[in-house]
This record gives C-alpha cells, structure tokens and sequence, in this order.
C-alpha cells in the first residue's frame, strides 16, 4: 500500500516530469544536430564527387572530407546512447563515451575546423611576411584553451561523483554539476573568429578598392562573414545556455552548434571550389606559394548561384576565359 502523502506523491511526480523533461530536450537537440549532418551530405555528395574529388590532392581537400563525414560518424553512437535506445548501460560507459566525445570534439570541432577557417587568411596574406607563425598562433588561440577546459570538465566529471550518470528509466546518459571554468571555451572562438573575419574583409576591401573583382575574392568575403554570424550566435548561445540553464541542460546548445559549425566550414570550402580554376583551388588550399602557376591563370566573370543544394545540375560550373581583360591581376596573398 502506498504510504505517500498527496503532496509528497505530488512532488515526486513533478520531479519525475522534470527529469523527463530535460531528457526530452537533450535528445531533440542531439536528433537534430545528428539530422542536419546527415542531411547535408546527402544534399551535397553529387557536388563533392564533382567539385572536392576531382581537386588537386592538398592536405585541406582531406580535411573537407574528414571534417563532414567523421563528424556524422561520430554522432551515430551519441544518438544510439542518449536518445533512449540503449537497452543498459553504466555510469562508466557514460563517462568513458562522453570522455571520447569531447576529445574528439576538440580534434575535429576545433583543430580542423580552426585549420580550415584559418587557412582563408592565409590565402590571402600568404606573402605576407610572418603570416605562418600569425596563423599558427591564432590556430592555437583556438585550440589550446577549449582543450583545457575540456580536460578539466573530463576531471570534474571522473573525480565527483553524481555529475555524470546513467538513468536507467529513461535508458540515457544525464548530467548534473556543471563544470567551473567550461564556459571559457566560448570567448576565446569568438576572439579568434572575429580576428579572422575582421583580416579577411580588410584584404579583400583593399583589392577591390583597387579594381579587382573575382568571383573566389566574393566567395571568400561572403562566405567569411556568413561563417562569422553563424557561429557569434552559436557561442553567445551556448554561453547564455551555459550560465543560466538547469543543471541537465547546460550542454543541450553544444551538439547543434557541433553540426552548424561542421556544415558551414565544409559549405564555404564547396563554394571556394565552385569559383576557382584548377589552379587557383591548388594555391587556395596549400600552404605552397605557386605564384607561377597562379599568374597565368585566367578567370571570368562569375556565374551567380553558390548553393549547396541538389546535385551537380544546382551548382553552375565555373567558365575560364583567356582573354586579357579578364586577367587575374593580383593573385591571392599579395601585398600591395
């Protein structure tokens, strides 16, 4: 017999909805951080076999690939162990995967991501001298103190108890205590994002005040700046959810902001791809200056439409003119 008093039996009930709750919000933001990959690739894959395959082999065509499809990977084992479709798992098994989860979040969210938005610069400043070790050290800026914290969440999570668990009424994985210093993560990505995105405009602004208009030049600017807002509102949205959010849902925003990171970086490599000739997609995406290669390049006037969706019919191919007036004058990365 049930020895609960209405208002005891009321407050379990009230927690029990909360907890469910929370759990629901988690596994919808997963779902649709897991949906929005899948759906990208699958929106874009005729397009890569045409654009990104066919390419010049560069360390940061290997990149593109790796960063869209190992991010979609990943997200497949996150969705089977919170979204309630494990059957019985452990408060170990949720530490060792979360564990996995963040340093792989790190390498691809971060390192390669970073790599890939901060070799833009590079294209454009690559004869400028120290531009390397300026690259580098902004790489690291956007490295170094997210995989800091992550360690020290890792710590929090392994060292006290109850902070990450696995609920076996809801068959997932629930956190509880959120870790100090995690919320650093954010401000350093915006410092880093807003100095590239502040250099890019800057050169670009500067060739086209000195008459040079080419599609890669727009594709750059454009896709800079969409990149930029993207992810300014992901970051000011993860560190709004990580400050005044319940305790389970601190973390919802990361997985979202996960994917819309990974699908814009590879969108605006897609684009890059669509405007440049051969030879301009090889010095884009090299840390090689092929300045002889590049001068004979010859590139017309663009074709409007850099979508990323439907197959190879959607996105109009890039036409090469020889006439002189159409000349590449100054090539990407030199200093006036």
């Amino acid at each position: 017999m049930d020895t609960q008093t209405p208002p005891a039996a009321q407050a379990d009930l009230t927690a029990l909805e909360t907890t469910v709750f929370y759990a629901r919000v988690n596994q919808y933001a997963i779902l649709a951080a897991y949906c929005l990959a899948v759906y990208d690739i699958l929106l874009t894959i005729a397009d890569e076999a045409h654009l990104i395959s066919k390419a010049p082999r560069s360390i940061v065509k290997y990149l593109y690939f790796f960063n869209g499809y190992a991010m979609a990977l990943a997200f497949t084992p996150l969705v089977y162990i919170m979204c309630g479709m494990s059957s019985s798992f452990s408060n170990e098994v949720c530490l060792h995967f979360f564990a996995f989860l963040l340093v792989f979040d790190n390498i691809q969210g971060n390192g390669i991501v970073g790599a890939l938005v901060l070799s833009r610069v590079y294209v454009l400043y690559k004869n400028m001298r120290y531009i390397r070790y300026i690259v580098l050290a902004l790489w690291l800026i956007y490295l170094i103190p997210v995989l800091v914290s992550t360690c020290h969440a890792l710590a929090s999570y392994y060292t006290l108890p109850g902070n990450l668990v696995w609920v076996p009424s809801l068959h997932t994985c629930a956190l509880y205590g959120r870790p100090a210093y995690l919320w650093l993560i954010w401000p350093f990505l915006i410092l880093v994002e807003s100095i590239v995105c502040t250099m890019i405009t800057y050169k670009t602004w500067k060739y086209v005040r000195s008459g040079v208009r080419t599609p890669l030049l727009s594709a750059i600017l454009r896709d800079g700046w969409m990149y930029y807002i993207a992810m300014l509102l992901g970051e000011i949205a993860n560190l709004i959810s990580f400050s005044v959010a319940p305790d389970p849902l601190y973390f919802f925003a990361v997985f979202p902001f996960w994917a819309i990171s990974t699908v814009v970086t590879s969108t605006i490599y897609l684009n890059l791809r669509n405007v440049t000739t051969p030879t301009e997609w090889d010095a884009a995406t090299t840390a090689i200056n092929r300045s002889e290669e590049s001068s004979s390049d010859r590139v017309s006037t663009p074709t409007r439409s850099l979508t990323r969706r439907g197959g190879s019919p959607r996105l109009p191919r890039s036409s090469y003119s020889q006439s002189d007036d159409e000349t590449f004058g100054i090539e990407l990365g030199e200093m006036d």
